[in-house]
């Protein structure tokens, strides 16, 4: 299994119309990712879900603060020690954004009683006062300000290699400016999403208290940061791909691990999502794309210096990923036959591009041959999935 986490910071500003000077008026918060927000990781490049920004204008966001009433939440399960959600027609609590009093946010999806209701969002937070805003789940309640205007020259991409713990974590970030205005703007909600239009869904979102001034350009800074963690696969002691400036990784052992052009990033200069290449996309979350599953014997056909599967002594067997909406994980399932396997020196898993079938972006090597030829047939599940970070 590969497992993505994502999580999302952001911080609002005022850009000095003659000096350029960026003026930050809230700190660098963490914000809620929506579930619709994950689903959209199936179908877009992750840094495509922030290309556009919203801002809410206009009145405070009704709200309901529990005040000296204490609420905890255990995996779905949130709870108040004393009556707190309402399931009536003109106030119901389900459908609602809940906001801890440490910053953590869930979404609230059903209404138990009036000191029980359950979350989208499996986390654990300790016994605390929060707040219900009445705002929706997927839409901002107005899209007053939008902006895919990106200041240049600030965006970043930066990744860091835990070897120990084979984890590789990505930060993408942009800077998103608005027209200046006359008048100093008030805001009252900020959303994200790849999505353009009024009424476009959105990844994530904040909303805050009272109503904040920031001046007469406000500026947004939105930063993605994915881990993803290949520890949980069944083997993974050796991984494979294509370094940034093209060359090799082919090391074995998990000092292989380096730099790779593995993920969407952003253009620092424009500011818009650039793809990665076509070998690339498989530790990307989206599951429109097709792998392909080769097992043999490396010394044979796969060997340290050329990551290049063609030859003999390997079965390949193409396939679709499995992915039902709303869940966010995606199987390949790869079948061997006892045909397929008939060679005696099986000695590694290889996965590779089905548009581009040249090189191999990940392997999987044993530390001594494996005979599979006994077995009639054999499935080969290889899992991506995806999840909030906090």
């Amino acid at each position: 299994m590969i497992d993505s986490r994502f999580k999302i910071d952001v911080r609002c500003g005022n850009k000095d119309p003659k000096s350029g000077k960026i003026t930050w008026v809230t700190p660098k918060e963490h914000n809620l990712i929506n579930n619709s927000g994950l689903g959209m990781l199936a179908t877009n490049w992750a840094t495509k879900c922030t290309e556009n920004v919203y801002l809410e204008t206009g009145g405070q966001i009704n709200a309901r603060y529990s005040g000296a009433t204490l609420v905890e939440q255990t995996g779905t399960a949130i709870t108040s020690d004393n009556p707190f959600f309402l399931n009536d027609a003109s106030d119901a609590t389900f459908n609602r954004l809940l906001v801890y009093d440490d910053g953590t946010q869930t979404f609230i999806t059903g209404y138990n009683d009036v000191d029980d209701v359950d979350a989208g969002t499996s986390i654990a937070v300790i016994a605390q006062p929060a707040t219900i805003y009445y705002v929706e789940e997927e839409l901002m309640d107005e899209f007053a300000k939008a902006s895919t205007t990106y200041d240049t020259g600030v965006g970043s991409n930066t990744n860091t290699w835990n070897v120990a713990a084979e984890v590789l974590t990505i930060e993408n970030k942009r800077t998103i400016e608005f027209p200046v205005e006359a008048a100093t703007v008030t805001y009252k909600g900020v959303g994200w999403t790849p999505n353009a239009g009024d009424d476009a869904a959105i990844f994530g979102r904040k909303v805050v208290d009272i109503p904040v001034t920031i001046g007469t350009q406000p500026v947004i800074e939105v930063t993605m940061t994915r881990t993803i963690d290949v520890a949980d696969a069944a083997f993974t002691n050796i991984f494979t791909g294509l370094s940034v400036n093209g060359t090799h990784i082919n090391t074995m052992g998990s000092t292989s691990y380096q730099a790779v052009d593995y993920w969407s990033s952003i253009n620092t200069t424009t500011g818009v999502t650039v793809a990665p290449t076509v070998t690339s996309t498989f530790l990307e979350c989206k599951v429109d794309e097709d792998i392909i599953v080769a097992i043999g014997d490396y010394a044979a056909a796969l060997n340290l210096t050329n990551i290049d599967i063609t030859g003999s002594a390997y079965a390949t067997k193409t396939v679709t990923p499995t992915h039902t909406p709303g869940f966010f994980y995606a199987d390949y399932i790869a079948t061997f036959t006892r045909n397929d396997l008939e060679t005696a020196a099986l000695r590694t898993i290889a996965l590779l591009s089905a548009d581009d079938d040249t090189e191999a972006f990940w392997r999987y090597l044993f530390d001594s041959n494996v005979d599979f030829t006994s077995k009639r047939f054999n499935n080969l599940t290889i899992r991506k999935s995806w999840s909030r970070s906090y």
